[in-house]
């Protein structure tokens, strides 16, 4: 890291990611990009249990959506959970670099936080 994070930034590290969504304050955002698909899942489940969170995000492919919409149905989540989820982040724009797909993450959240706090849901987010 390159330098103190900001204030309004929690670093916690632990064993079991998933249990931290529960410690999440009401209109936080969950933004998921780990080494690996099955803690992702892990994670968004969580997540998406949850009505309260501004945004649900994670990186990945048409393939990795279909493959999680279908352990997240058989894990009981609602289609109305589901559609929580910002699948692919960051999209919008065909590039696969990692700083291009950084700020445009930044940019999804500015605009559901922004929203969120207004007392609305973003039109994107209603149709994802």
């Amino acid at each position: 890291m390159a330098g103190p994070l900001p204030e309004t930034v929690n670093l916690r590290l632990s064993p079991m990611p998933e249990a931290e969504i529960a410690r999440m304050p009401a209109g936080s955002a969950a933004v998921i990009l780990t080494h690996d698909h099955a803690l992702d899942f892990l994670i968004a489940t969580e997540a998406l249990k949850r009505d309260d969170l501004a945004y649900c995000g994670m990186i990945g492919s048409q393939t990795k959506r279909a493959t999680y919409f279908s352990y997240a149905r058989k894990a009981g989540l609602s289609e109305a959970a589901l559609s929580r989820l910002t699948m692919p982040i960051g999209a919008g724009v065909a590039d696969k670099r990692p700083t291009v797909i950084a700020a445009l993450v930044v940019s999804e959240l500015i605009h559901v936080i922004c929203a969120a706090k207004a007392g609305s849901v973003p039109v994107e987010r209603a149709k994802n």
